[in-house]
């Protein structure tokens, strides 16, 4: 999910502006094979993407025990991945299908508007998930002070409040939704400003990817040391530490690509 995140900020801001009435109407001509490898590809994506999800919320909603505040936050991302399943892919399917835009120039900016809206919240509510792992880690302690169930609803909250604020620029002229015939999808066009797009990139690329970085590497540290601890303290058992040592860094490697 994260590298859909990244490559639809990347395109925002590597592309020229394709916001005309030819771009609107037409796509490329493909053979009708690469059509269907398109497809095929978006489908699979779809019916995985909801099948993942709504098992996700299914599944807290049956199990009382696994309703925690970790958990809670796992499932509003589960949400919006759904949400942007039924309002951002489906779009994008119909433009892979019939090869043209048939929604309207209108309707082109209100997609931009709530495209740009559920990926800003979705790599927002990775990047607090990773958070939320690091405070649970390594200041046990205080987390269910810090993640208590009122303040994880607030931070929650505050995720779609400042992915909402913004999609807000581009509907006061500080940029503008266009299409993207390459994603068949409509997003923010650099050619309508290049500050907008380089706000974008550095709120929604490089501080999170940053944050996660950091909050895996301190956990990875702290989960290194208390094992080397415990190794220690067991005369017994130091040979085999490396082969331990090992095996915790896949473990933690294997989380952050789950998370991610």
């Amino acid at each position: 999910m994260l590298s859909f995140l990244i490559s639809e900020v990347c395109v925002a801001g590597i592309m020229v502006t394709e916001n005309t009435t030819k771009v609107l109407k037409v796509l490329e001509s493909n053979s009708p094979e690469t059509v269907v490898i398109q497809t095929g590809a978006l489908v699979l994506i779809c019916i995985f993407g909801l099948l993942g999800n709504v098992c996700i919320c299914l599944t807290m909603l049956q199990r009382r025990h696994l309703r925690t505040t970790a958990n809670w936050i796992i499932v509003h991302l589960a949400i919006s991945d759904l949400l942007k399943i039924a309002f951002s892919l489906s779009v994008s399917l119909t433009v892979i299908i019939t090869r043209k835009w048939l929604f309207g120039e209108q309707f082109c900016k209100i997609n931009g508007f709530y495209t740009l809206i559920l990926l800003s919240g979705s790599l927002l509510s990775v990047t607090l998930i990773s958070v939320n792992r690091y405070f649970l880690i390594i200041y046990t302690n205080k987390y269910n002070a810090i993640f208590s169930e009122r303040n994880t609803k607030l931070v929650i909250c505050g995720i779609w409040l400042v992915a909402a604020s913004s999609a807000l620029p581009p509907c006061f002229g500080w940029g503008s939704y266009g299409l993207y015939k390459s994603r068949a999808t409509c997003f923010v066009a650099l050619g309508s400003s290049n500050s907008f797009t380089s706000v974008l990139v550095v709120a929604y690329i490089v501080t999170p990817l940053s944050v996660m970085l950091w909050c895996y590497c301190k956990i990875f540290h702290a989960v290194r040391e208390s094992q080397k601890r415990v190794f220690v303290a067991d005369r017994g058992t130091v040979p085999s530490y490396r082969q331990f040592k090992m095996t915790s860094a896949k473990e933690v490697f294997t989380c952050c690509l789950l998370f991610s």
